[in-house]
């Protein structure tokens, strides 16, 4: 009996597990159709979500009232005022553009006292060279006028 049994059980067992597999290939093909459809229905629902979350951007936009900038305190000329960010930046780079101003002024305004200070060197040299040159003058002058004035009181003696 037990070997008209064991086919018995057997065979069930080949029953159960063929309905066991025929599950879980049902259950694959379902999950496949499943994915499958999910796919269909993000492509074509995509486009529409993001079309909707962009219009929940904009009507979030719209509806939210303006944000105030921070604001930070700067001390200017010894009072406190409250500037945005963006004013500390506009003020930066217009500050250092000033600065770079200022930085060629100066570095022209040095240039221009050099060549102030060679001029007047320059002018200083002239005017005693042209002195030296006055009194060599007036010395020759002299000699020639004594040299002059002499020689005809004795050429006539």
């Amino acid at each position: 009996m037990n070997s008209i049994l064991m086919p018995e059980e057997t065979t069930e067992e080949v029953i159960e597990e063929s309905q066991e597999t025929e599950e879980i290939s049902a259950e694959a093909e379902v999950a496949d159709e499943v994915e499958v459809e999910e796919e269909d229905v993000t492509e074509e629902e995509a486009e529409e979500i993001e079309a909707s979350e962009s219009e929940d951007d904009e009507t979030h936009l719209e509806d939210a009232s303006p944000v105030e900038p921070e604001r930070y305190s700067v001390k200017v000329d010894g009072q406190e005022t409250q500037v945005t960010l963006e004013d500390l930046k506009q003020g930066y780079s217009g500050q250092k553009y000033v600065q770079q101003g200022m930085q060629e002024a100066s570095a022209q305004k040095k240039e221009a006292e050099q060549v102030y200070a060679a001029l007047t060197n320059e002018r200083q040299q002239l005017a005693e060279l042209y002195q030296s040159l006055h009194k060599v003058i007036l010395q020759l002058l002299l000699k020639n006028l004594l040299k002059n004035c002499l020689m005809p009181i004795r050429s006539g003696t």
